[in-house]
Formats: C-alpha cells, sequence, structure tokens
C-alpha cells in the first residue's frame, strides 16, 4: 500500500478541490496514526491487564490495513524522509512515527492443517476403511477410495530427512543444469580467436547469477591498461575509478605483473605499490566497484581450497587491510600501548574492527565527493575512550563527520568566532 504523504496547506498553498483532498488525506494518516499508538501500547503492555480498544473503524484506510496491522500477516513499513532542511519537522514525525511502529508486533501463523495431524487423520480414515472391508461391508466403501487414502497416507507421512534429501538432489540436478546452459571461458577463448592458456580476469559478485559475468582475456605482449578512460583496453567506469588506474604485464602467460598509477588498487587486500607479481586465484580489487579474480591457466592449482574460497565477495573483502592508511597506522601504534592494559586479544579486535570502519569511511568519501563535490564534507574515523574506565574497557570506534570550508566561507567562520569572542 502507498501512502500519501501529508500535506500543510499554508506550505503547499492549496486551494478548492486539491485543499479538500488534502484535507482528506490528512484526517486518514491521522486515524492510521492513532491506531498504530494503539498497538504500540498494547504491544508494550503485553501479559498485563487492561487491554484496550483499537480504533480500526473511525476510517476507511484503517479498516483496509486491519488484517495487516492486527491480524495473521508478515507487514513491512518503510519510511520515506527528506533530507532538506525546510522538511526538518516532518521529517521529525515521519521518524517518530516509525519509531512508534517498531514497538507493533504481528505473529504470522500458516492458515492449514499441522502435517502430523493430517497424516494421523488420515491413517485413522485408512484403518476404518480397512475394517469396514474385513466386515463385508463393500457396498458402501469403494475400494478406490481406500487406495487414495493410503496414497495420501505415504505422500504426507514421509519422513523429513526424506523430504530433505529429495531438495538436496534436486538443487543439484538445476546447479548442474544452469551450468551446462552457459559458455565455460575456454569456449569463449576460443570463440575469440585466443588460446586456452591466455589468463583471465574474472569478476567476483555477491549474486551467484552475476559471478564470471565479466570475463577480460590476458593477451600476451602489449601491456594492457585499465581505467575508465577509452583508450584502456579494459574500461571500467564506478564509483574510484581513474582514468589509467593500473596496468597489466603478461610476458609469457604465466608470468603476470600489475603495475599501480594512480587510484585504488588492491591485491589480496594489499595496497600495491609498484609492480607486483600475480599468481593463481589472487584477488583485485579496483576502486570501490570492482573485484576481480585471476585466472592462470598454466599455474599449478596447488590448492584448491584456495580456488573455492575466492569465489565470494565477502572473502575478497574481509581481507582488506587499509595499512597504508595513515589513521590506520596512527590507531596501530596506539593499540600496542594499551594492549598491556586491556590484553593483546581485544586489542586486536579492536584494531580489526577499526580497519574495516576505515575501509568503509574510504567508500563514504568516495561517495560523498562524486554526489556533493561542492559542499567540502568528510567523514572521518575517530577512537573514543572513557576516562573513567580507562584501564579497563576498551575504546569506541565512531564516525565523524567534518564540514572542511575554505575561501570566502572559512573567512566568515572565523569573523563570526571572533566577534564572539570580543
Amino acid at each position: 500500500v502507498d501512502l500519501a504523504g501529508s500535506e500543510r496547506a499554508k506550505r503547499t498553498q492549496a486551494a478548492g478541490g486539491t485543499l479538500k483532498e488534502g484535507a482528506a488525506i490528512n484526517q486518514s494518516l491521522s486515524h492510521l496514526a492513532n491506531v498504530i499508538f494503539k498497538l504500540a501500547e498494547l504491544a508494550e503492555k503485553k501479559g498485563k491487564a487492561g487491554a484496550d480498544f483499537v480504533p480500526f473503524r473511525n476510517s476507511k484506510l484503517t479498516m483496509a490495513l486491519m488484517d495487516s496491522l492486527g491480524g495473521n500477516s508478515k507487514t513491512v513499513m518503510i519510511a520515506a524522509l527528506s533530507p532538506a532542511e525546510v522538511n526538518y519537522e516532518e521529517t521529525l514525525g515521519t521518524l517518530q512515527f516509525a519509531k512508534r511502529v517498531k514497538v507493533v508486533k504481528c505473529t504470522a501463523k500458516q492458515n492449514a492443517e499441522s502435517e502430523g495431524s493430517l497424516v494421523a487423520r488420515l491413517k485413522a480414515e485408512c484403518e476404518q476403511l480397512k475394517a469396514q472391508i474385513a466386515v463385508g461391508k463393500t457396498q458402501s466403501v469403494d475400494n478406490e477410495q481406500l487406495e487414495a487414502v493410503e496414497a495420501l497416507v505415504d505422500k504426507y507421512g514421509q519422513d523429513l530427512e526424506g523430504q530433505l534429501e529429495v531438495a538436496r538432489a534436486m538443487k543439484e540436478r538445476r546447479s548442474l543444469a544452469l551450468k551446462d546452459l552457459g559458455l565455460s571461458s575456454t569456449k569463449i577463448g576460443e570463440s575469440l580467436g585466443l588460446h586456452e592458456s591466455t589468463p583471465q580476469l574474472v569478476n567476483i559478485s555477491n549474486d551467484p547469477a552475476l559471478v564470471g559475468c565479466l570475463v577480460y582475456f590476458l593477451t600476451e605482449g602489449d601491456p594492457i591498461n585499465i581505467g575508465s578512460t577509452n583508450d584502456c583496453k579494459i574500461k571500467l567506469t564506478g564509483l574510484g575509478m581513474k582514468p589509467t588506474m593500473a596496468v597489466i604485464h603478461n610476458r609469457d602467460n604465466l608470468d603476470i605483473s600489475i603495475e599501480a598509477n594512480e587510484g585504488r588498487v588492491l591485491a589480496n587486500g594489499q595496497l600495491v605499490r609498484g609492480e607486483q607479481q600475480l599468481k593463481h586465484c589472487d584477488r583485485l580489487i579496483l576502486g570501490h566497484a570492482h573485484c576481480f579474480r585471476v585466472m592462470i591457466p598454466l599455474a599449478k592449482q596447488d590448492n584448491a581450497r584456495q580456488a573455492q574460497l575466492t569465489q565470494d565477495l565477502e572473502t575478497a573483502l574481509a581481507e582488506v587491510v587499509p595499512s597504508s592508511s595513515e589513521s590506520y597506522q596512527k590507531c596501530n601504534f596506539f593499540v600496542r600501548e594499551m594492549q598491556d592494559r586491556i590484553g593483546q586479544e581485544k586489542a586486536q579486535n579492536f584494531l580489526q574492527e577499526f580497519g574495516k570502519v576505515l575501509t568503509l569511511v574510504d567508500e563514504a568519501n568516495a561517495i560523498t565527493t562524486e554526489v556533493r563535490p561542492c559542499e567540502g564534507l568528510r567523514f572521518c574515523a575517530e577512537v573514543l575512550t572513557d576516562v573513567l574506565r580507562y584501564q579497563q574497557e576498551e575504546p569506541e570506534v565512531v564516525v565523524r563527520l567534518k564540514r572542511v570550508e575554505t575561501g570566502r566561507a572559512r573567512l566568515r567562520t572565523l569573523m563570526r568566532r571572533t566577534r564572539r569572542m570580543t
């Protein structure tokens, strides 16, 4: 159900039929808010005496949503917010409404007879039919009816392990069928006139349907440029992509190396500096939008398990360590200092958490630079400590948003501060 937003007549300057329509919408939303308030109140008083009446019948909207809000259903409510400063009051009211909605709990139950009771009833009916046949009451009992009941008993009386085994077998058959429907990288290379030993970059994704959809062949000889310009042999666009990010060299289909030029280029979670050798099943992260697996057919696959673990994107992202960041180096020094206070295990866990947050902060800064380049917004990861429990508890990682002012804006801020001081 897509609910219309509330309107304020003074702001919209509506008149006539539009004004009446807006008033009707606001009235319906007001009744909905009252219903949500009552449901939240009942949820908080669950198990206590004094349950109140919920006014579903006060509005057609609440009547239509009665089963969704308080019945046998699973309901998700999405609140639409506005980031504009002029809509501050509406945004605050919507957030307060969403907070009350979170308290409401709906319990969904399947409207069907349980399998155990159904099987028991069918078995009882089957025994009754057999008894009637045994005593010779064939006129009122049909043998076909008995066979039908026995078939139902066999169907619903199958044990759970058997059903799971059948489901697993079906899943394996579907996977094999989907695999046969696509072309392998070897067949794609043959169609392009390339040898099967040509190395490739294969994309990694969280979606199994998208894994391997992008295949870039690393031909022997000339350097292979990677970037966002049309001159690059491998053109990639997205967050954090630079005009010329890296160059890959293929010398003999076995000696593969990558040379980073600019931007964020990671190999197995480590920042690439200069030229670095690549091995079979290495992970490459370019910018914040692309992740690839290096496939070298001529390389010996000594560790088949390693190739299996690099199929998903989460494994590739989990190994990213922002060791080149100045903030990470400062935090690493800070962790060494506090190991004696809180223990080595807690200190290392804190450092890992800080590294994960720092990676997300870098991505947030890249997004902010693309979306709002002129506002001077910048995220940074910081560490908070409690001075009263400094010796016992580990510090907390927080993300801070700063506005970096330059030029006239900075001058105006300095002048305002000077006036306050004087």
